[in-house]
């Protein structure tokens, strides 16, 4: 399948996709302070290392935006979006924004809204973190 989009009505392993919808809701319970909800910090930090979805919602923002980001890959060769790009200026303060967050995250932030797996996403595409080239970080 190459993802750990695993949906409640998982045909192939129902088991499986009701134990993920578990893991949401102690996750989502967890997020929101109850520490007591059957799920550690470990076992989310092992989910997120395997690249696990903790919300199926597709087609959000972020994902539209990486998705029109795979557009401009396939027509420039490059993901190097100016911030002032005139056919999509939201892509370009979008991509300027990834860096950012990155940024933010690497110095041991982790509340900066980019996940390893969005790391992942975008490094998968040729992703540059640093658009002088001189501290290329490369995930």
């Amino acid at each position: 399948f190459g993802n750990a989009r695993v949906p409640m009505k998982f045909t192939p392993n129902p088991s499986l996709g009701v134990w993920v919808r578990n893991q949401r809701i102690k996750y989502k319970k967890f997020r929101n302070g109850n520490t007591s909800c059957g799920i550690t910090e470990e076992q989310i930090r092992l989910l997120n290392s395997i690249g696990f979805e903790w919300s199926l919602k597709s087609n959000g923002p972020w994902e539209v935006r990486y998705q029109e980001l795979e557009s401009y890959v396939q027509e420039f060769g490059n993901a190097r979006v100016p911030i002032m790009f005139a056919p999509n200026p939201s892509l370009g303060y979008w991509v300027s924004n990834q860096r950012i967050k990155y940024n933010i995250f690497r110095s041991g932030n982790s509340t900066c809204r980019i996940t390893e797996n969005r790391i992942r996403f975008l490094n998968s595409i040729g992703f540059e973190w640093s658009i002088n080239g001189s501290d290329l970080v490369i995930v």
